[in-house]
């Protein structure tokens, strides 16, 4: 689950930062490479806090339709 910057960090889970092309790499295109990760951040073990900054790009990107597979 993710979270927005400035939330409560308090967890006993590890927190990380992804940007914008580790996201579509998760979630997107369920890049093989990244299914460690995505299990962890899935499963809770891993916490995913997001910044305005990031949904910002990350919406702008989608939004392009400009995206290969």
């Amino acid at each position: 689950m993710n979270a927005r910057w400035g939330d409560s960090l308090a967890s006993p889970h590890p927190t990380v930062v992804l940007d914008t092309n580790v996201v579509l790499d998760l979630w997107f295109f369920a890049d093989p490479r990244v299914a460690t990760l995505r299990q962890a951040v899935e499963s809770g073990q891993l916490r995913w806090v997001t910044t305005p900054a990031l949904q910002e790009e990350l919406s702008h990107v989608l939004s392009q339709g400009r995206i290969c597979l």
